[in-house]
């Protein structure tokens, strides 16, 4: 088993429906494009009966499917 540990900020758009998405292929970094490729994705989140954990801003969930299946512990940004 191997974990692996980066900070994340997430942030949800949505853009019109007149919204064109550009070609990433210009970005440095990415290497090629494909076509797209769907997955299902089913996530079991974890948490106590009273909510302790999303109190707290901790979430645990365990995803399978994709590139990223396994356990996903996510904490709090900050001290």
């Amino acid at each position: 088993m191997s974990s692996s540990r980066h900070s994340e900020t997430e942030r949800p758009y949505e853009p019109g429906p007149a919204a064109v998405l550009p070609t990433l292929d210009v970005v440095d970094g990415v290497s090629g494009m494909g076509q797209p490729v769907e997955h299902e994705l089913i996530a079991v989140y974890v948490d106590t009966a009273y909510l302790d954990l999303a109190r707290h801003g901790i979430t645990v969930r365990r995803r399978t499917g994709g590139d990223d299946a396994g356990w996903h512990l996510k904490l709090p940004a900050g001290p």
